[in-house]
């Protein structure tokens, strides 16, 4: 091969091609072997770009895909975080309603129980007497469902926060 040919620039692609079966071909009539080994190399060089660029398509496509892909994958994550936040939050209130509501039983209890201990001192104080105690037991009772309910809503946030740990990270940061 002649420097000339070496130093030549090989066409890519379909022309590529083209031109590497014509020196081929011309190789062969005129008996040149050399023209006709450019032929089919630039014919093979031809082919390896064409493959070199649909490997890079579909390089590109796998990578536009597994982008997509990482995307779906945050949305879903920040979809469920989302979800177990209001869940969350759904119990916290239901929790925080349920205690107040213990302690208002407690509340209007205590005070029916006065009100009946008020009205039996006038009947007899040791009536009465007994009475108060009584509604001093229930109200230390209640006040322990109080706790216990209260307990249950700070554990309920303990679970939460060690589900969702980020939350808390979160809220300290805003």
């Amino acid at each position: 091969m002649s420097n000339s040919a070496q130093n030549e620039n090989v066409a890519s692609g379909v022309a590529g091609k083209i031109v590497g079966k014509a020196k081929e071909a011309v190789g062969r009539v005129i008996g040149h072997g050399d023209l006709s080994r450019e032929g089919r190399l630039q014919q093979a060089a031809a082919d390896a770009d064409v493959e070199s660029r649909r490997r890079a398509e579909r390089s590109e496509e796998a990578q536009t895909e597994a982008q997509l892909e990482a995307e779906r994958h945050q949305i879903d994550l920040e979809r469920s975080r989302l979800e177990h936040e209001i869940r969350t939050e759904r119990e916290e209130d239901q929790l925080e309603r349920d205690a107040a509501r213990s302690e208002a039983q407690v509340e209007a209890e205590r005070h029916r129980e006065e009100q009946a201990a008020a009205r039996k001192q006038a009947g007899g104080q040791q009536a009465a007497d007994a009475k108060v105690a009584e509604a001093r037991r229930e109200h230390t009772s209640a006040v322990g469902q109080a706790a216990a309910t209260e307990a249950a809503a700070m554990a309920a946030a303990r679970r939460a926060d060690a589900i969702d740990p980020e939350h808390d990270e979160e809220e300290e940061e805003a």
